[in-house]
């Protein structure tokens, strides 16, 4: 009878892990989304470089309401690292005006995560996580044809140009980042 009731409590349990694990992938997905969405509204096309290989815009777009509410600037790191965490989830983003050709056509609208690796900042999100997001993500992308490229950080850097399969992007456990690279209009 114990034995019983110990099975019943373990299945609940992992249902209930299961449960939370697809409530974080889908608040993931819908931040990066919402980012990169208000970010290219508020933004104008005027103001990304052609020149600058890569331009921090994270604290502006806290301060501008790129981020959705629930995100805070988190100190500078290193002198020059820009982050913005979700108080609620634990997801750490950045925003970007990119203009580099060997990640992205110049320019390029770069949104960054953060994942559970050696980086300051990072998520707390599992690899397992990670991939789903990153798949949803990149399709949703690519469908409304905003995608230019992405890139995951594991060591050294794994890039991806659109079209690019979803189902053969992972996320390690050695990831510690990943950048989502768009149209910026």
């Amino acid at each position: 009878m114990l034995g019983v009731v110990g099975l019943v409590i373990g299945g609940i349990w992992v249902a209930a892990v299961s449960v939370r694990s697809a409530l974080r992938v889908n608040a993931y997905t819908k931040n990066i989304l919402w980012t990169i969405n208000q970010a290219k509204r508020i933004f104008p096309a005027y103001s990304y470089s052609t020149t600058t290989q890569y331009l921090l815009w994270t604290y502006e777009s806290v301060d501008a309401g790129v981020f959705p509410k629930t995100f805070i600037k988190l100190p500078l790191y290193a002198g020059f690292r820009e982050y913005a965490k979700d108080s609620d989830t634990g997801m750490t983003l950045w925003v970007t005006a990119t203009c580099n050709v060997s990640i992205a056509p110049c320019p390029s609208l770069g949104i960054g995560f953060g994942m559970s690796g050696s980086q300051p900042y990072n998520s707390d999100m599992s690899p397992a996580e990670c991939t789903q997001m990153v798949r949803r993500v990149i399709n949703a992308l690519q469908l409304s044809g905003e995608l230019i490229s992405f890139r995951l950080y594991n060591g050294g850097y794994t890039s991806y140009t659109a079209p690019i399969n979803a189902s053969l992007v992972s996320c390690l456990s050695s990831t510690d980042y990943g950048d989502f690279f768009v149209k910026p209009y």
